[in-house]
């Protein structure tokens, strides 16, 4: 899964953003430093149990709660991404990738003991659901429309066809929660997503093919502040969504 989305953010950096953010040297080495520690990754847990057996010579139970916790971990991970990832969206994906590599190059040492191997666990599983986090926000930001999660699903399972679809609803799902996406619903009860961060707009949403235009009417800004001040309010956000029919 996560590879065909580091995939897809290199060829999405390359294309729109040749002409500055690959200028300033973060996007490309990041990029890159993604791949080479997510190949580290799916190469040492796919060997973990004979690792953990044979290698370090440890039980199989040793097996099971270094897999329990790796992946319980994930709800840490989804907590430090709600708290940290909006507010610091580089440095929060930086900092995953050298937690996960540090837990790497350190899963042969630590490995001599069981607690010191289940510490390493409890930062592994955590960085790892937080750099799949940061992941899919940075690529969800790299659209430039308003894809659906079908939408998504086709795109990433066109780098990796192993990426499922409820993956992709249950990440949306935690990225809407935290304020990273928003969520605009349909009249046919799908929805479309984009990043949450972009400059203020409202959308015009055609009924009949789904399609979403940007706008942005000083006009409506001003009436909706009045209104807002007649009725004794100040507006601290709101969104605005006309469900539109093409006149004939």
């Amino acid at each position: 899964m996560t590879k065909g989305l580091v995939n897809w953010l290199l060829r999405s950096a390359l294309k729109n953003n040749r002409g500055n953010r690959l200028a300033n040297g973060f996007v490309l080495p990041t990029t890159v430093l993604l791949i080479l520690v997510v190949t580290a990754q799916f190469t040492v847990y796919s060997y973990i149990e004979p690792f953990v057996q044979v290698v370090a010579g440890l039980s199989a139970h040793v097996t099971t709660v270094v897999l329990l916790l790796f992946g319980g971990m994930g709800i840490v991970g989804s907590v430090l991404f709600s708290v940290y990832g909006a507010r610091f969206p580089k440095g929060f994906l930086l900092v995953s990738i050298a937690a996960m590599a540090a837990s790497l190059l350190l899963l042969l040492p630590v490995s001599q003991h069981e607690m010191s191997l289940y510490a390493m666990c409890l930062v592994w599983g955590s960085a790892m659901m937080c750099m799949v986090l940061a992941l899919q926000a940075k690529v969800l930001a790299q659209a430039q429309d308003h894809p659906d999660a079908a939408e998504l699903h086709r795109r990433a399972r066109g780098h990796d066809d192993s990426l499922s679809l409820a993956t992709v609803y249950r990440t949306l799902s935690v990225l809407e929660r935290e304020g990273v996406v928003l969520r605009l619903a349909l009249d046919n009860g799908g929805a479309r997503y984009e990043v949450a961060d972009s400059p203020h707009h409202d959308h015009i949403v055609d009924v009949e093919t789904g399609q979403i235009i940007e706008f942005r009417s000083d006009k409506i800004e001003q009436l909706q502040r009045e209104i807002a001040a007649e009725m004794g309010f100040d507006i601290v956000h709101h969104r605005l969504e006309l469900y539109c029919r093409k006149k004939p």
